[in-house]
């Protein structure tokens, strides 16, 4: 029994983590708070709400001018 429960909390501890970096990965890299919405062209990043990104002229990630956004949506 105890070996059943040290994967199941092993498996969990992982999950977790995987959980936390996919967070990480989809939240709004300038107000840390929503969801990524937009893609910047030219450079292609997803890095900012929809809020965020019509403020931006430059991408926060290289300071490439941003030529225009697209509206993204995860399915």
């Amino acid at each position: 029994m105890f070996f059943k429960t040290a994967v199941l909390s092993s498996e969990q501890h992982i999950l977790q983590e995987d959980f936390h970096a996919l967070t990480k990965t989809i939240v709004c890299k300038v107000c840390c708070d929503k969801v990524v919405a937009a893609v910047f062209l030219p450079c292609g990043h997803l890095v900012c709400c929809l809020d965020r990104a019509t403020a931006m002229r430059r991408c926060p990630l290289f300071a490439e001018l941003i030529k225009g956004t697209v509206k993204t949506y995860f399915a």
